[in-house]
């Protein structure tokens, strides 16, 4: 574990160099486990989203838990996988969070992180503009993947998990939760 990585009460902040003030928020806890034993650090969505792309890109295999963690294999290396546990519940999205997220979706190539003056930070999509506080939020969650020394932004493998949960949760349908989140992964990592 990095020493200046920052538990926050709804996310975790990471040392990045590359973004803005130096610091990112983590969309998950990567968790290597190998003959030697487990190495475990924090990816940011963008780097969760690359990690799954590899893996899958490779032959590799993507299976969820119910809790949301992520385990990737690859079939050539018996003994090593990777778990991504996801650093905010998908099911701590809320109702207005998941209308938020939908917005974004709909518009998804068009998403850019801009800041006023004062550097506070708002996401903007299209005619669709989320106000600083509920940006906050989404970004502290790990629910989007930022690109580095730029504006824009996409909705990460966290993210997408957040909205397959609570999609799942309002159609009744949670027991295919498991495969919701594969797709959802899946669909992060190949929509660049």
């Amino acid at each position: 574990m990095h020493p200046s990585t920052k538990y926050l009460g709804d996310g975790v902040q990471v040392a990045r160099p590359y973004n803005h003030r130096g610091v990112a928020y983590a969309s998950h806890q990567e968790r290597v486990h190998g003959p030697g034993g487990d190495a475990v650090g924090h990816l940011t969505g963008r780097e969760a989203d690359l990690m799954i792309g590899r893996f899958v890109r490779r032959g590799g295999v993507v299976r969820a838990q119910r809790y949301g963690a992520l385990t990737l294999t690859l079939p050539n290396r018996p003994g090593r996988w990777v778990t991504l546990t996801p650093t905010s519940d998908p099911w701590r999205i809320t109702g207005r969070q998941y209308e938020d997220m939908e917005l974004l979706a709909a518009n998804e190539h068009r998403i850019r992180i801009t800041r006023d003056r004062n550097g506070v930070a708002s996401i903007e999509a299209g005619f669709t503009r989320i106000p600083p506080g509920a940006t906050r939020v989404i970004r502290r969650r790990g629910w989007l993947h930022e690109e580095p020394h730029a504006e824009a932004a996409r909705i990460s493998a966290a993210g997408r998990m957040a909205m397959a949960f609570r999609w799942a949760k309002t159609n009744d349908v949670l027991q295919v939760l498991t495969g919701l989140y594969v797709d959802a992964a899946l669909e992060a990592a190949n929509n660049r």
